[in-house]
């Protein structure tokens, strides 16, 4: 009976081994751009300098697989969408969204936050303004922390809080561009001072010659000089960092640890350790000291919040949210934190109503164009409805 137990323990790690090599996790896939996008910012972690952009290019394996083009823009406020602060002192009515990079994200010129602006100034009638504080990586956490510096500072008629499910998880970080050994390296830190190696995590990679011009030159050409250097700087980068934190990159054949293990204890079968988020290890945001103070603010401000989840085509297909037992717990600890219902599309929308194409994948989840159309549209519909009682 022991030996079966180990045999079929054996055959669902390695049959979980194999649909992970099947969905590419074992790649050596990175996203490498020309300048840096995102500063360093003590209270909410990241802040964006005016008149920047990010347009990430995707090598897979050692080859330029994909050039997404310009997916985030700040204006020359440093905001995310294209309403300016001139344009938002001037309306009739002012919002404000913060969410995470499904808020930023931008294509073909526009964020989802832009198109939920035009169809609230055409159901009312009146002039609009949306300012656009989406932050790629943020979680609920630091969506609520920087929306208290928005009610003081902006005053607006209502802050919405647009978050995906894997936001409810995220910890707060702090953006860090660090130049290390002549690299420069922008950096996940999961503390406000001081540049730790061993909790650090790298966003993304920084070379010169990415721009999305050699980008799409590179598509399906043999390497270049360039692109022989950026992968010499990948692996330079993934392996220090690994060895900062003492640990050993993943492989299929690593018999150090096991992905169902991972899965079961973590979430994660597999952490890339390059590009992953800190995590929160409480099932209730009113134990978080700050999360507490912030909503207190918010009480005293007046603003009025709204609470908006945004679902991934998965979500929506199935017509309804899968949570596990923590991202329930912090999903009514954050109504109840903030006395409003989570405003949701899920469940609302039938799934045969829900556009084709609603995202990138498989190259990437985010939004596409129909996608981002799609969420304005249902974000301006849970805005403008009563609010609910009890959320799913």
């Amino acid at each position: 009976m022991l030996m079966s137990c180990v045999v079929g323990l054996a055959l669902v790690e390695f049959g979980s081994r194999l649909l992970l090599l099947k969905k590419g996790a074992y790649q050596s896939q990175f996203r490498v751009v020309a300048a840096p996008y995102g500063v360093y910012d003590r209270k909410v972690g990241v802040s964006y300098l005016p008149d920047t952009a990010f347009s990430p290019v995707v090598v897979t394996d050692g080859a330029v697989t994909a050039c997404m083009g310009e997916v985030s823009r700040a204006n020359r406020d440093g905001l995310r969408g294209r309403t300016t602060l001139n344009e938002y002192a001037r309306a009739a009515v002012r919002i404000a969204v913060i969410g995470d990079s499904f808020s930023h994200w931008r294509r073909e010129g526009l964020t989802w936050p832009d198109l939920f602006q035009d169809r609230l100034a055409q159901s009312l009638g009146r002039s609009v303004a949306v300012l656009n504080y989406g932050a790629g990586g943020y979680g609920v956490l630091q969506m609520i922390d920087l929306a208290v510096e928005v009610a003081e500072q902006q005053r607006p008629d209502a802050i919405v809080i647009a978050f995906i499910t894997d936001d409810l998880t995220r910890a707060r970080w702090w953006n860090r561009i660090e130049t290390i050994d002549g690299v420069v390296r922008p950096m996940i830190l999961p503390e406000a001072e001081g540049v730790d190696l061993a909790q650090a995590r790298d966003q993304y990679l920084v070379h010169p010659a990415a721009t999305d011009a050699w980008c799409r030159a590179q598509l399906g050409q043999p390497p270049t000089p360039e692109l022989t250097a950026i992968v010499a700087q990948y692996r330079l980068v993934h392996d220090a960092l690994w060895r900062a934190h003492g640990r050993r990159p993943p492989s299929f054949w690593d018999l150090h640890g096991s992905v169902v293990f991972n899965k079961i204890t973590t979430g994660v079968a597999i952490d890339p350790l390059m590009y992953s988020l800190p995590r929160i290890r409480f099932s209730s945001f009113m134990e978080d000291a700050r999360f507490a103070a912030d909503v207190a603010r918010l009480r005293v401000s007046g603003v009025h919040i709204v609470l908006v989840h945004l679902p991934n085509a998965a979500e929506l297909a199935a017509g309804r949210l899968s949570l596990s037992r923590t991202e329930s717990a912090l999903w009514r600890s954050l109504e109840e934190g903030l006395g409003t219902a989570v405003r949701v599309t899920s469940g609302v929308v039938a799934p045969e109503a829900v556009p084709a194409g609603l995202s990138l994948l498989p190259l990437d989840p985010h939004p596409s164009p129909a996608g981002l159309r799609f969420y304005g549209e249902q974000v301006a519909e849970r805005f403008l409805e009563q609010p609910r009682g009890q959320a799913k």
